[in-house]
This record gives C-alpha cells, sequence and structure tokens, in this order.
C-alpha cells in the first residue's frame, strides 16, 4: 500500500499516474496523516459487471418457489 501527501501529488502528479498504470497498484492520498483518497487503475470492466460474469448462470430459476424442493436438488442449492 503506497500512500503519499497531496502535496507531493501535486508536484508529481505525471510521474504518478504512469508508475499506476505501469503497476497496477492503488495510490492512498493523505491530506494532514490522514488518507483521503484512494486512486486505482482505470478498468475497462466494473467490479459489478466481473462479479456479473463469474456468476452467470449460477442461479436456478423455481417457477413456484413455495414447492418444495426435491432430495436431489439440495446439492445444487
Amino acid at each position: 500500500m503506497d500512500a503519499i501527501a497531496i502535496k507531493d501529488l501535486k508536484s508529481k502528479l505525471s510521474f504518478y499516474i504512469n508508475k499506476i498504470e505501469q503497476e497496477g497498484n492503488e495510490l492512498f492520498v493523505k491530506k494532514h496523516n490522514k488518507i483521503v483518497a484512494k486512486i486505482v487503475p482505470y478498468s475497462e470492466t466494473s467490479e459489478w459487471e466481473k462479479a456479473q460474469k463469474e456468476l452467470a448462470g449460477s442461479v436456478k430459476f423455481y417457477k413456484d418457489p413455495t414447492k418444495p424442493v426435491a432430495e436431489e436438488d439440495w446439492d445444487l442449492l
């Protein structure tokens, strides 16, 4: 976890942006020794979209959710 004071970030912004882009790490920004912001690398897909792709097809649809579940279906739940 890298953390830098906001005054240092202002003077070397291009350097830190390039570092984040190349290394893919996050950068925390401090103001008066307290972390106030986080700069993260840009990604074409959001965390939400990644999660959707991972979970796609993993949910079983029931037409009648009040109907009892069969014994063999318990492994799916």
